[in-house]
């Protein structure tokens, strides 16, 4: 997503980005224990927990900057 990159140079020296290749099986199973069931997905993680998320539709550039700024 060009968005999620431009969000990247922007906010990358506060929150780490990681993009997941949904067909390694490790990843899949990932998804499926942290409940993933609709592409794409942009979670924020603390400590090993999801505390935020935006999905499908909702995944605007608008809405994963405003989710951001919550936590940075």
């Amino acid at each position: 997503m060009p968005a999620v990159e431009e969000l990247y140079e922007q906010y990358g020296d506060q929150i780490r980005f990681t993009k997941f290749n949904t067909s390694q099986k490790k990843v899949r199973r990932f998804c499926i224990q942290h409940k993933i069931l609709g592409l794409p997905v942009i979670s924020i993680y603390q400590n090993g927990e999801k505390i935020d998320e935006v999905a499908k539709d909702d995944c605007t550039k608008e809405a994963i900057e405003e989710m951001i700024q919550k936590y940075v």
